[in-house]
């Protein structure tokens, strides 16, 4: 249209996840405002990322697109969970 090649994003995914036990939360309400807390860390990076929280620890891992081009997504995340956890 511009008569040059212009490129820009049309969609990117944003996802939050959790693991371990969620009894440490009272309410179902509760839970949902956390997950939307890790889903706002999601929302804060350019373009398509993922946040993992592992509850009984605290631990938050992060993600990006790019980052999953040049490693295994199932490599990547058990890489990064066995760094946290040693």
């Amino acid at each position: 249209r511009q008569d040059r090649l212009t490129s820009f994003p049309l969609t990117s995914l944003s996802i939050a996840a959790a693991f371990g036990r969620m009894d440490r939360f009272d309410t179902p309400e509760a839970l949902a405002r956390h997950m939307a807390e890790l889903k706002k860390k999601a929302k804060s990076v350019t373009g398509s990322c993922w946040v993992m929280e592992i509850i009984e620890t605290g631990t938050i891992l992060m993600g990006t697109a790019a980052q999953d081009l040049h490693a295994s997504n199932m490599n990547l995340t058990f890489s990064l969970l066995s760094n946290e956890s040693a």
